[in-house]
């Protein structure tokens, strides 16, 4: 196998400011092989390849859930890549609950819809949706104050392909405890850097 090259590749970010990096960091830096993009080695700046999708999750009830129970409806996170069948890389995942739960949770992503069950159901797709599957990230880690709480993954790194003719990912939430929700008490912003 010949060697591989491997780069540190440097993303510039929307709405870049190429005055000041110090005070308003402009890009990112990603580990690439042979020229793709593999792993987040640190930011070095913050918004051209980078775009952030910010969603009210839908359809959350306000009962209980239990363990491994659906939150909310199925989303979809619009122009999250450049054209119909682009790629792009996770990189971080912020969830927002205004109801101090901070409960594990699970972000599952799709490239197209699938079937859910429903709100405050166990958790279930059939094996079809369950191909379209293009990974799930665990949100463990919680910043609390007073009245909500803030969950960060960072580093996810997943890597996708949209699917032809699509710019869009599907994202649905599960819990990992037993949390009580607000109606629309989830806010759920995805980062990803676009090929």
């Amino acid at each position: 196998m010949p060697p591989r090259d491997y780069t540190i590749l440097r993303y510039r970010l929307e709405g870049g400011d190429d005055t000041d990096a110090a005070a308003n960091p402009q890009y990112i830096e990603v580990g690439g092989l042979d020229g793709l993009p593999v792993a987040v080695i640190g930011a070095v700046g913050v918004t051209g390849n980078i775009v952030t999708r910010t969603v009210i999750v839908p359809g959350i009830g306000t009962g209980a859930h239990s363990i491994a129970d659906t939150v909310g409806g199925l989303f979809e996170l619009p122009n999250i890549v450049r054209a119909g069948g682009a790629g792009g890389m996770v990189a971080t995942v912020v969830l927002i609950e205004s109801t101090l739960n901070s409960t594990s949770t699970e972000l599952w992503l799709f490239d197209r819809t699938v079937t859910p069950a429903a709100d405050d159901a166990a958790h279930s797709i059939s094996d079809a949706d369950a191909n379209y599957c293009v990974g799930v990230i665990p949100i463990t880690s919680y910043a609390a104050s007073a009245l909500n709480s803030t969950g960060t993954a960072t580093g996810a790194n997943i890597a996708f392909t949209a699917r032809d003719g699509s710019t869009s990912l599907f994202g649905l939430l599960v819990t990992r405890g037993a949390p009580t929700y607000a109606a629309g008490g989830i806010v759920l912003k995805v980062s990803v850097v676009q090929e």
